[in-house]
């Protein structure tokens, strides 16, 4: 994913960082 506004990029971080937590949880399924 590329993010150009470097004030998203934080928020990508933080998406990416509980997405795999959730993915390890597995809520969510592909």
């Amino acid at each position: 994913m590329l993010v150009s506004d470097e004030r998203l990029s934080p928020l990508v971080a933080m998406i990416h960082k509980y997405g795999k937590a959730y993915e390890q949880e597995g809520y969510i399924q592909d």
